[in-house]
């Protein structure tokens, strides 16, 4: 069950609680909620731990999160379907996937490959797991959406014998233009990424009218500043060639940015961001 910020804020101060578990943009709102309310989080709760969960943690997002709490902060991956798919890091926060338990592959295209141990160059693909541990169950391959990076291990943590991973972002969903063009939330969160200095959480809804596609987009960051949304703008039709070519072309009409503030960052019911949606009705 969903707690809602307000709450989980209380039963944390109340109950001394000094480990906090939830989805990174649901632990933004909550710490830029505590902000708002003119009380410095690492003050006012005993939390040390933070940690992360069900989402992407952004490098930005992780420091603020360190910052406001003066805590650790510790990304888990993994999906319903798997459980726990790999251990991160101290170092350099990569994950180190749990190979004894799960056959990783990469999907490029349509051809999967398994993931080397030591790659020499970096290899990104879609992941595809396989669990290996549970008996008398067919193996299943699951595809996660997860667009990822296989790197060489650092010095910390290379007598692991477990690939490492850096997770880019997500493949699935996306969103889909009439010409054909597909636009991912990992390309939105790079495109941002040099427009804002901060951490940030956005939000894409796609709408048609008369066949032509609008780019409606929410961000939601720590301090809105004058002139950012203009800037916003320009940075988000750069956020993949192929989009870019749609603005061109007239495909798109038209991508509207509006600021907002962390603490205004809406949920779904599993206490994540939902970053795009598609409500094209004309097509």
């Amino acid at each position: 069950m969903q707690v809602p910020g307000f709450s989980r804020g209380y039963l944390t101060q109340r109950h001394h609680a000094t480990v906090l578990m939830a989805a990174p943009g649901n632990l933004c709102r909550l710490t830029a909620t505590i902000v708002r309310q003119g009380k410095q989080p690492a003050a006012t709760y005993a939390v040390r731990t933070l940690i992360v969960s069900g989402e992407k943690l952004p490098t930005r997002q992780r420091s603020y999160l360190a910052s406001a709490w003066q805590a650790t902060v510790i990304s888990l991956y993994g999906a319903a379907e798997t459980d726990s798919l790999a251990i991160e890091c101290r170092q350099c926060h990569a994950h180190k996937l749990l190979s004894d338990y799960f056959f990783f592959e990469r999907l490029c295209g349509d051809e999967a490959q398994s993931l080397p141990l030591h790659p020499r160059t970096a290899l990104s693909g879609e992941l595809v797991v396989t669990i290996l541990y549970r008996q008398g169950t067919p193996l299943i391959r699951y595809r996660l959406g997860d667009m990822v990076r296989v790197l060489s291990a650092c010095d910390f943590c290379h007598h692991l014998s477990l690939p490492t991973l850096h997770i880019i972002g997500r493949v699935i969903p996306s969103v889909t233009l009439s010409d054909g063009t597909k636009l991912y939330s990992y390309q939105v969160e790079r495109a941002l990424e040099r427009a804002i200095s901060g951490p940030f959480c956005c939000q894409v809804t796609l709408t048609q009218e008369h066949g032509r596609a609008r780019l409606h987009r929410v961000v939601f960051c720590e301090q809105v500043e004058s002139g950012q949304e203009a800037r916003l703008q320009e940075y988000l039709g750069e956020a993949s060639l192929d989009l870019a070519d749609a603005l061109r072309a007239g495909v798109v009409a038209s991508i509207e940015v509006v600021c907002k503030n962390l603490a205004a960052l809406p949920l779904n019911q599993s206490g994540k961001v939902v970053t795009l949606s598609d409500h094209q009705t004309d097509r």
